[in-house]
């Protein structure tokens, strides 16, 4: 799991499509507080979002039942602005994982406000 999410937040850093392709399951959704997220919007939206300089998410605990697994975390983010400014994003999550053909995809996430 921890792997994946390291590859989510490489991925996101490169604006690496193909791998956050790979990453996310196809009826991936996200919650928070703008409402609800999907992966094709997640990819569409990825040449035109914030420069990531910084990232990181260390998984704080996680629970594995059979194919499916919950993880939940705390993101460190630094955005750079195409002023040269930068917005730091510190935050926690919930996130759902499902093996599928024998690999881990992450298929949801909550994004409660802190």
């Amino acid at each position: 799991l921890a792997a994946v999410k390291q590859g989510i937040v490489a991925g996101h850093k490169a604006r690496d499509r193909a791998a956050l392709e790979r990453l996310y399951a196809d009826d991936y959704t996200a919650v928070d507080s703008q409402g609800v997220r999907t992966k094709a919007a997640l990819l569409e939206g990825l040449a035109a979002g914030p420069e990531i300089a910084e990232g990181k998410y260390d998984i704080v605990a996680a629970r594995r039942w059979g194919n499916l697994a919950v993880a939940t975390g705390h993101g460190h983010f630094v955005y750079r602005n195409p002023d040269g400014s930068t917005r730091v994003t510190d935050y926690r999550s919930f996130n759902v994982f499902e093996r599928r053909g024998g690999r881990w995809l992450y298929v949801a996430a909550f994004l409660p406000d802190e």
